[in-house]
């Protein structure tokens, strides 16, 4: 068990351990692993208390199929206290980039919004949410009646509808409301999530929990849809009914979708995404820089000519082995910014796993002339001379190196090795 203090390398072991226990679903034994980095505030104490969250979720699915329903909300309690309602990872990673969002509900703006002929079924949606939170409660309703009768037969409507029913305590007309909802759209989660609500109001226990498991099937990474879905079952079981629950097959979900948001945090503050690549090395790479990788190509098509964000792709793309195109991004963001120099860095290292020492001098020696007169990028330089066979220059930076730096011994002990 490890300890907050312990060594950089002893944290990363405990992290790259603990993956595989999750990788191999030995769940408790993850908890037990990453207890302590949990605590941590840094990108390696965020995916411990993601993979936390990701064991308990996985223990009060498990659970939830057995019919064990109180130990099930314990560890979606649990799961939520970690990460919030949401266990898809780009949401997790939205919410590590920004702790508070600003909503504009100007009724008047809506207003205006609305009148244009133009304007979605959304906008009068919003207008009316807008209407109900400045407390004009009565021209909200209008607002829906009058959207009904433009748009028709619309699921995002009846939604808010039943929502305003629901906060005005018509749980009858907030159940109508719902299903018209979830008849208008199977596809919508949200709708059948409410209707499981407002029938469990009801005490209609066998027609919420089928409710419920219909959204969990459509948004399986909702961790309070899962636990209000223990809860339903659970009363229903001590009712003396018989319920069986049938936990969605996998997590996966529209990853675009989710990268979305993300993507929008990504191109405003990129540090976030540097910090994260400086996690050591696990079997959680795939999903993390998966769904990282996601988001910033999200932002890049958005902000085509921002060298940052092409750079930041490349790192992303090198973390997740796939050399060639993070080469075409780095060499992207060169042609953007010809001076930055860790792109050129970075560059540098590809062609060298490419094994293109050629190149990877190239720009090295462009970093230099750039500012990076560094001692690690002269040895660097020497070592991939030496590769090249041009001794004599390399001797030249490994001099440099040392006069930068005289107790680098990386580069003493190369230069030793050449006078040997």
């Amino acid at each position: 068990m490890s300890s907050p203090g312990a060594s950089s390398d002893d944290r990363a072991g405990w992290y790259r351990h603990a993956m595989q226990l999750y990788s191999r679903g030995q769940y408790e034994q993850v908890l037990t692993e990453l207890q302590a980095l949990r605590e941590r505030n840094d990108p390696l104490g965020s995916m411990a208390k993601y993979y936390c969250a990701l064991a308990h979720r996985a223990l009060g699915l498990g659970n939830l199929a057995q019919g064990r329903f109180e130990q099930a909300e314990k560890h979606l309690l649990a799961a939520m206290a970690e990460i919030g309602r949401h266990a898809e990872l780009c949401c997790y990673l939205a919410r590590i980039y920004a702790n508070t969002r600003r909503y504009d509900r100007c009724a008047v703006k809506m207003g205006l919004a609305a009148e244009d002929p133009t304007q979605s079924v959304s906008t009068w949606r919003k207008l009316a949410q807008a209407q109900w939170q400045s407390g004009r409660r009565a021209e909200a309703h209008m607002t829906l009646t009058a959207a009904m009768r433009k748009f028709g037969d619309e699921a995002e409507l009846h939604l808010q509808k039943g929502l305003f029913d629901a906060a005005e305590d018509r749980p009858e007309e907030a159940r109508t409301s719902f299903a018209l909802a979830a008849e208008a759209d199977r596809g919508r989660a949200d709708a059948y999530y409410y209707l499981g609500l407002a029938e469990s109001a009801l005490g209609n226990l066998p027609a919420a929990v089928e409710a419920l498991q219909r959204a969990l099937s459509l948004r399986p990474d909702d961790l309070l849809l899962t636990y209000q879905l223990a809860l339903a079952a659970r009363a229903l079981k001590a009712g003396g009914k018989e319920v069986v629950i049938r936990p969605p097959e996998s997590q996966a979900t529209d990853g675009g979708l989710h990268a979305r948001p993300l993507a929008r945090y990504v191109a405003a503050d990129p540090d976030v995404v540097a910090a994260l690549l400086s996690l050591p090395e696990s079997e959680a790479d795939e999903e993390l820089f998966g769904s990282l990788l996601a988001a910033v190509e999200a932002a890049v098509a958005q902000r085509p000519d921002y060298a940052d964000l092409h750079f930041l792709c490349s790192r992303i793309l090198a973390r997740l082995h796939r050399a060639p195109t993070a080469v075409e991004h780095a060499n992207r963001a060169l042609e953007i910014n010809p001076r930055y120099v860790q792109a050129l860095l970075h560059l540098a290292e590809l062609y060298a796993d490419l094994d293109r020492p050629a190149e990877a001098l190239e720009h090295l020696q462009r970093a230099v002339a750039c500012g990076a007169d560094w001692p690690d990028v002269h040895c660097r330089i020497a070592e991939l001379m030496i590769r090249c066979n041009t001794l004599s220059d390399a001797r030249q930076h490994l001099r440099r190196a040392l006069q930068l730096k005289p107790s680098l011994q990386r580069a003493a002990d190369v230069l030793a090795a050449l006078a040997a």
